[in-house]
């Protein structure tokens, strides 16, 4: 009888807390890591993952006279013989026309790649020769795009139907919003993006138009590719179990009583700190988002939520 009263005092007191927006966990409670909550994945890779799995930026052995390059960033001027550039570079064309080799002060091999903006000609020095330059998985002039890329993701993507998997877009204006997910979107236009995000995809849901940015290939900087942002297919079809109300709930990035776990994963993605503890009906688990939402599940339902 202690035992039993003991257990449902820690459960009053949890719930307690969680009312009050004051929940911190259990100390003797051990945290749980995000794998131990998120939807079980495939070993296999998807065919998201592989849909532009093939496009990355040229080696500097495939670079030709006359390549393009996007300028993405005003900051370009400090990388070239020039400090005049206007702000108004940005979006713009320039041209790669060759490379030689010099020698620095250090005794070092210089290699110096040649560019062309309007009439201007613009150096950029690399401290590498062009045969380490060639042999590096991927090289990048900073604060520009590879145009070759812009046009392969073009020639994949545009007039395309896709479900966005991501709530965050922008607006037309630049405004960053909450939309449903999982809903059917036609992809419109392939922009350049910006030196993080090197491309800006365009579409247009529910006869309204976003955009998000997009990277790609597997460097370190690839945070944010196809795979993170879009569906081939229809989510909904993955998930036959769940009911049309809580589905719609799910699109609309909301949460409702009597949720599974796996359908607030879905609505709000992965929480930022987990908590549980054993009560006499099961397991309470506390779920805490750093944009302030807070769940609560009793034995996998969830029965109570704040945002």
């Amino acid at each position: 009888m202690l035992r039993i009263m003991k257990c449902r005092l820690s459960v009053a007191l949890i719930l307690l807390c969680f009312l009050q927006s004051c929940f911190t966990g259990i100390e003797s409670t051990p945290k749980i890591t995000l794998d131990d909550v998120k939807i079980e994945s495939k070993s296999s890779i998807s065919e998201e993952q592989k849909y532009l799995s093939n496009i990355k930026n040229e080696t500097f052995n495939q670079w030709h006279k006359g390549k393009q390059f996007v300028v993405s960033d005003s900051k370009i001027s400090l990388i070239f013989n020039a400090n005049n550039l206007p702000d108004t570079i940005v979006g713009s064309i320039i041209k790669y026309q060759k490379y030689n080799t010099s020698i620095s002060v250090a005794g070092t091999t210089i290699t110096n790649l040649y560019f062309t903006f309007n009439c201007d000609t613009l150096i950029y020095s690399v401290n590498a020769t062009p045969q380490e330059i060639a042999s590096r998985k991927s090289f990048i002039v900073p604060f520009t795009i590879q145009q070759s890329v812009i046009d392969d993701v073009t020639n994949m993507m545009l007039n395309n139907t896709y479900y966005n998997i991501t709530p965050l877009v922008y607006d037309s204006i630049g405004n960053t919003m909450n939309i449903p997910k999982f809903v059917p979107i036609k992809i419109n236009a392939i922009n350049a993006g910006n030196h993080l995000y090197p491309i800006k995809v365009s579409y247009t849901t529910n006869n309204k138009s976003y955009w998000v940015y997009m990277t790609i290939g597997d460097e370190i900087q690839s945070t944010r590719n196809f795979e993170t942002l879009f569906s081939l297919t229809n989510p909904r079809n993955k998930y036959p179990h769940i009911t049309d109300i809580h589905w719609n709930a799910i699109t609309n990035n909301i949460v409702v009583v009597g949720m599974t776990k796996e359908e607030c994963l879905l609505a709000l993605g992965s929480p930022n700190l987990i908590d549980r503890l054993p009560s006499n009906a099961g397991i309470l688990e506390f779920w805490k988002y750093n944009n302030g939402n807070q769940l609560l599940f009793d034995d996998g339902l969830l029965k109570e939520f704040r945002r």
